[in-house]
């Protein structure tokens, strides 16, 4: 059951009943408040962490079906359980109040030991509510972490396949060019350029180096766009 150290409402316009249930939240160690009219409800629901509220029918102001409705139109995480007070007893009153969004109802007279009892029931079942929703938001960030990691896996693999293509290409340049220059096959005005076409082929791969480098350490994938080198002359 739920340890008592909720926030109870109490809403009834009978001062002195209200006030026994109140005195009796109290020494079962919950938190009561009591307001006497809906718009007092209302305003208290909107401004304190109500747990539960305990709503009469019979209200001067807004009747307790409305009331009921109106809390129900604005969702509460963790749910807020409503009982309601009532001395009607026939089905159709019951039934209109749950459909105005109520949980339970106590019937008057009653004891009050199977009120606090309904209460303790009512509030373990919003604790219980409220973890297995922790939970599933737990799931579901851990599933969307898991998604995101497999996604940047991926990235990190299609980059890795480029950067293999490009450093390749650039070590067959460099090779290519090597032996055409060791060879003596290449006209002496054109060995600058091919030296040249080596040097840059050699930074390429530096760079590259670099990426793969940042990749294998955790790195954002960089950029896997990049110009083409023009083809080999050979």
């Amino acid at each position: 059951m739920t340890t008592p150290s909720a926030t109870v409402l109490v809403v009834d316009d009978e001062h002195r009943l209200a006030h026994q249930i109140a005195t009796g939240l109290g020494a079962a160690g919950y938190r009561a408040l009591v307001a006497a009219t809906g718009a007092q409800a209302l305003t208290l629901l909107a401004q304190e962490p109500i747990d539960l509220a305990i709503l009469d029918l019979d209200l001067p102001d807004i009747q307790g079906l409305e009331v009921c409705r109106r809390l129900r139109a604005t969702p509460r995480q963790p749910y807020l359980p409503v009982l309601i007070l009532t001395a009607a007893h026939s089905p159709q009153e019951r039934l209109a109040g749950f459909a105005a969004g109520a949980d339970d109802y106590v019937l008057k007279p009653f004891h009050l030991a199977e009120l606090l009892a309904r209460v303790g029931v009512w509030l373990d079942v919003r604790r219980r509510e409220a973890t297995l929703r922790s939970g599933l938001e737990a799931e579901r960030a851990a599933r969307q972490r898991a998604e995101a990691q497999a996604a940047r896996a991926l990235a990190a693999a299609q980059v890795a396949h480029t950067l293999t293509h490009s450093m390749n290409q650039a070590l067959t340049e460099v090779v290519g060019y090597a032996e055409l220059l060791a060879a003596g096959a290449i006209d002496a005005t054109l060995v600058p350029d091919y030296a040249a076409r080596i040097v840059a082929a050699g930074r390429d791969l530096a760079e590259l180096t670099r990426r793969f480098a940042e990749l294998a350490t955790g790195g954002e994938p960089p950029a896997s766009g990049g110009s083409e080198r023009p083809p080999i002359g050979f």
